[in-house]
């Protein structure tokens, strides 16, 4: 049975109604609005009774269920009865990450290669025993399905954790990437590096690719603003097609060299499209210096073997540079001081500038 009520001033009685049904009609201009219990009838039903009460010809518009982010996931916790899931899952999974949160640990699994569309997985230190986890693992874990509400996700309680002697899909997609650079190898001259000790000295322009704003602004106050060439800076989404389109629309005339910088990932799927053939094939074949910077200290993509400079990260990449643009300035003006042997007055000023600078960096860096 339908019941059905006019209601005038809908407007500002919204919240009066969360959990039921409305109908919104008009008729010459003025709004209707109608309340239909939960246990309504077919749609169709109510638009019939509803057109019996306005001109058939006038706009109904059926309304859904208005509430906040919170009453919803309690409505979800209440229709959602995760206590029937007795049967216990096994599911398996790679380890993308692992987080020890006091009495917890927190996993989160994913079965792609990219670590995308991943689940979230609780065990209690307490009642889960487990050897081995780690990153880049792949496991089994037997649980049943919850709701974490703080943010409105699936998760699931595990009660078991097995780690399995198996590759992960990460680990297989690398080993089919190293096949195939190979086989490039085999077929192509890998790319002798420029020496950088010799040609930054005479560079004009520096073009920055980097994955946010944040990066580009250490990696510039790290390296100083001193040095005598122009940075170009990008931000640029770091996916393999736009690397490798990055990378051969900068191959221009009027830049000398590429710099690719990454901060160390949250996990290591951040570092993924680095490994990929494309871009390997696209730092080889580069007419200009690729420059990287990726990572951690131990984080080592495929394609820092032919970039032209790979120190371990995007910090030692800024320090590096303007230790050497430095120590090339400073040689440059000793040299052409000999070779003109005219008594002219130094220029102590920017003289005293590049040694204080070469000095400085000597002084820190650990080579």
């Amino acid at each position: 049975m339908i019941r059905v009520k006019q209601l005038p001033g809908w407007s500002t009685r919204k919240e009066d109604f969360l959990g039921l049904y409305g109908v919104r009609a008009q008729k010459q201009g003025k709004d209707y609005y109608f309340i239909i219990d939960p246990d309504h009838a077919e749609i169709e039903e109510i638009r019939e009774r509803i057109h019996g009460l306005i001109a058939e010809d006038d706009y109904v518009e059926l309304f859904e269920k208005q509430m906040d982010a919170s009453d919803f996931l309690t409505e979800i916790e209440e229709k959602l009865d995760f206590s029937k899931f007795h049967d216990s899952y096994k599911i398996t999974g790679d380890v993308c990450k692992v987080l020890e949160r006091g009495k917890r640990t927190i996993l989160e699994l994913s079965s792609f290669e990219n670590g995308s569309y991943r689940l979230r997985c609780i065990a209690s230190t307490a009642s889960v025993s487990y050897s081995g986890l780690a990153e880049n693992k792949k496991v089994q874990v037997t649980g049943h399905p919850a709701l974490y509400s703080a943010r409105g996700q699936l998760e699931f309680e595990v009660t078991k954790i097995q780690v399995l002697d198996a590759k992960t899909e990460y680990q297989k997609a690398l080993d089919r990437y190293q096949d195939e650079i190979d086989l490039y190898v085999m077929e192509h001259d890998e790319k002798t590096p420029i020496s950088l000790k010799k040609t930054i000295g005479i560079w004009k322009k520096l073009v920055l690719l980097a994955p946010d704003y944040r990066s580009i602004q250490d990696f510039l106050a790290l390296m100083g603003k001193k040095v005598g060439f122009e940075v170009e800076p990008h931000v640029i989404h770091m996916v393999p097609e736009n690397l490798v389109q990055n990378i051969r629309d900068y191959n221009r005339p009027d830049v000398d060299a590429i710099a690719i910088i990454h901060p160390p990932g949250w996990d290591m799927y951040q570092l993924m499209p680095f490994y990929t053939p494309s871009v390997y094939e696209a730092v080889n074949e580069s007419l200009k210096p690729i420059l990287l910077g990726l990572g951690y200290g131990n984080d080592h993509p495929f394609c820092e073997k032919c970039a032209d400079y790979s120190p371990s990260t995007a910090s030692m990449l800024a320090v590096k540079l303007a230790y050497l643009w430095a120590d090339a300035y400073a040689r440059t003006y000793a040299h052409t001081d000999r070779q003109t042997n005219i008594p002219n007055e130094p220029n102590v000023q920017a003289e005293d500038h590049a040694f204080l600078l070469s000095s400085l960096i000597r002084k820190f860096l650990p080579w």
